[in-house]
C-alpha cells in the first residue's frame, strides 16, 4: 500500500535525507584521513503536520 493512499494523511518527520546523504560520506572520508569529528552531529529536520494531527487553531473552536 502506498503512503499516498492512507487516510487521514499521516503527520511525519522530514529527516532531510538528502543533506544527511551528502554529509555522512564527508564525515566518513574525514575519519579515514585521520580528521574524525567525534560526538553527535545534529541535522535539521522538520515536523510535517498533516490530517492525523489537530492544528492548535482547530482545538480552540
Amino acid at each position: 500500500m502506498s503512503v499516498l493512499h492512507i487516510r487521514p494523511a499521516l503527520t511525519t518527520v522530514d529527516m532531510n535525507l538528502e543533506l544527511l546523504g551528502r554529509t555522512a560520506p564527508q564525515h566518513l572520508f574525514a575519519a579515514i584521513d585521520g580528521r574524525a569529528t567525534p560526538g553527535v552531529h545534529k541535522m535539521p529536520c522538520r515536523l510535517v503536520i498533516r490530517d492525523s494531527a489537530s492544528h492548535p487553531d482547530r482545538l480552540a473552536a
